[in-house]
């Protein structure tokens, strides 16, 4: 982990860079929303961070019970959930939607892009914790490593071997950096949320497409991953996040078509499933498989998602100042 040490002050890379992230998501958000700079302050800021330590500390709570409740407050020990960060700025936006008398709804898709970013600037910056690393590229690509791992198979993987591609760990192998990806994935999502600027319906299409990505991202990581027994907490969170979405929008629609979208979205994510555990070799006849025709099955299955939950929200125009 980056960290200076100015006298008794120990400043760590990684919480600079998440309150930059906050600080230019907090501004786009005050431009959209039309100047509610005292009101997202007041209430982005601390309910992000009580939901996304609050979530984690849920996910983790035997462990939590064993340090003690002071652990919730410690906030260098242990860490955060993004996905209860995100939780934690809608309570925002609702309430500043009560607030405001303009309704959640319209708070929320004026928050979308903002939150988009700061999620896309928090992803690159992990990259300062330690945090958000994938396989060791040797090990996917390189001759002298099992053929298990990749259909394609390199004698020079030097190539690979530097930034963006990948970045080193502390024993000074290159891992590929996810981090980057994710990040990356998420600053492409502003731009689409930028050039859709007016659209009502924003935020829901920011979670439609932000859950299957951070699922994807965590399917991909190798370092410490929160998890719910044996699945990860961003697949869990992915399918019931995007099945309520999918559940409301057609109830308020009345899609005569509700039951084929809900099964063809448990379709997508019990193939997702489905590589994740043959990537760990528990699936008997699919140990065929390589780990890269696992990633991609994995990736058609969250661009599955995406489309039959996104196909549902409506594109309507409206002035969100």
């Amino acid at each position: 982990m980056i960290k200076w040490t100015l006298g008794p002050v120990t400043v760590y890379g990684y919480g600079l860079g998440l309150a930059v992230s906050a600080a230019l998501g907090l501004m786009l958000m005050r431009k959209e929303t039309g100047g509610k700079s005292a009101a997202l302050a007041l209430f982005c800021i601390p309910l992000s961070l009580l939901g996304a330590r609050l979530v984690y500390c849920l996910i983790r709570l035997p462990w939590m019970l064993e340090q003690g409740v002071v652990f919730f407050f410690d906030l260098p020990r242990g860490g955060l959930s993004v996905h209860g960060c995100v939780l934690g700025l809608a309570l925002a936006g609702w309430i500043i939607g009560k607030k405001e008398k303009t309704g959640a709804g319209t708070v929320w898709d004026q928050m979308a892009e903002g939150c988009a970013l700061f999620l896309a600037l928090a992803r690159l910056c992990a990259g300062l914790s330690g945090q958000g690393y994938g396989l060791p590229v040797r090990d996917w690509f390189s001759v002298d490593y099992p053929s298990d791992m990749s259909l394609i198979r390199l004698r020079d993987v030097s190539f690979l071997e530097r930034f963006p591609f990948a970045v080193t760990d502390y024993y000074g192998d290159w891992l590929f950096s996810v981090f980057l990806l994710e990040g990356l994935m998420l600053l492409l999502m502003t731009v689409y949320l930028h050039r859709h600027r007016g659209e009502k319906n924003r935020w829901i299409r920011f979670l439609a497409v932000w859950l299957p990505l951070q699922a994807f991202g965590e399917s991909m990581r190798q370092d410490a991953i929160l998890r719910f027994g044996f699945v990860k907490t961003g697949e869990l969170f992915c399918a019931v996040g995007l099945l309520l979405i999918l559940l409301v929008l057609c109830i308020r629609q009345g899609r005569g078509r509700t039951i084929l979208s809900v099964m063809g979205l448990l379709g997508c994510f019990g193939l997702f499933m489905a590589m994740e555990f043959a990537l760990e070799g528990k699936i008997r006849f699919l140990r065929w498989m390589t780990m890269d025709l696992c990633y991609l099955v994995i990736a058609l299955s969250c661009a599955g998602m995406m489309i039959l939950v996104t196909r549902h929200v409506p594109g309507e125009r409206r002035s969100l100042k």
